[in-house]
């Protein structure tokens, strides 16, 4: 989906916005299902220590996650809606492989990179870090706007006239909270990522991995993505850890398979219980807050140190 900023035709707007639209998943409900049994999964909340059984219907979901409002206040779901397009197409055509162990053509591969992009994208891993760090810029952004010439010429277009001193200081605050307040700035920063992921990710291999007949099985989290660094020991965008400067790329398919993005072309793998884990470890500290796996999957392989983090959790055991 190549789309321009949808923030390009919004003009400068006093007056707050409140965006109140429907649940939305933010990982989908396909990708979901290859980890659960029938529709159901084990979720485990790391922020309150809890583990309990749910269905995907009501697991990863956000109210107005992809909805946002235009300049006229009005609700706009374009956005959520080309998301679904991308999901049915691109999980049909990763299945061929996780579901029937079909070869692993273009038009899988295409789609494991689609996947592992929009996930990335609408990950609570990127948002968690934006909702740090946004205040921040659009402060700082504000403090230069009096010497920014694009600034100066949107402004003379707009109104007709000059600028005059700390007007448009004030008119990129205003404009900021609008866009946070109509969720431009979200939906605008998920259409970038997942654009730029493409573009990144479309030299990359992929490289298929399963665990060994009869063991334990991968697990899922709000940021499906694990971007992780070995030499620096750093996971995803809350570590401030770039896709380039990763050496492991991966996102589990299912239950039973996982893909790596990689440089070089390496061959398919089964790797023992120890590696399964070892990846779902990296799940769990790419995961901001959920983490969910197949209920049929001991949790020992799933959550770090188990033991200690049950002795103080609720919920099922």
């Amino acid at each position: 989906m190549q789309a321009s900023h949808v923030s390009d035709h919004i003009r400068f707007r006093k007056g707050r916005v409140i965006v109140v639209g429907r649940h939305q998943h933010y990982v989908a409900r396909g990708y979901q299902r290859g980890f659960a049994d029938g529709e159901r999964i084990i979720l485990v909340d790391k922020l309150n220590r809890t583990r309990k059984e749910v269905g995907i219907r009501h697991a990863f979901v956000a109210r107005s996650h992809s909805t946002f409002a235009d300049s006229k206040g009005q609700l706009r779901d374009e956005v959520d809606e080309e998301w679904g397009r991308i999901e049915n197409m691109s999980i049909r055509n990763m299945r061929r492989v996780t579901d029937t162990n079909a070869n692993l053509d273009v038009e899988a591969t295409a789609a494991i990179k689609a996947i592992a992009a929009l996930h990335f994208a609408r990950s609570e891993s990127i948002r968690d870090a934006a909702l740090r760090f946004e205040p921040e810029f659009i402060d700082d952004y504000a403090r230069q706007a009096e010497s920014d010439e694009q600034l100066k010429q949107m402004f003379r277009k707009e109104y007709g006239r000059e600028s005059r001193e700390g007007e448009l200081q004030e008119l990129v605050l205003v404009r900021g909270e609008f866009m946070v307040d109509s969720n431009l700035s979200q939906v605008d920063r998920m259409l970038h990522i997942y654009n730029t992921s493409l573009e990144i990710f479309e030299p990359f291999y992929v490289q298929i991995i399963r665990p060994m007949k009869g063991q334990s099985g991968f697990s899922f989290c709000d940021s499906p993505l694990v971007n992780h660094c070995r030499k620096t020991g750093k996971t995803g965008p809350r570590d401030g850890l770039a896709i380039g400067d990763s050496d492991l790329l991966l996102i589990p398919l299912g239950r039973y398979i996982c893909a790596a993005l990689t440089a070089e072309q390496d061959p398919h793998v089964t790797i023992s219980p120890s590696l399964v884990e070892y990846i779902n470890h990296l799940t769990w500290e790419s995961a901001v807050r959920f983490v969910a796996y197949h209920p049929k999957e001991h949790p020992g392989g799933v959550i770090p140190d188990f033991a200690n983090w049950i002795a103080g959790a609720n919920g099922i055991g």
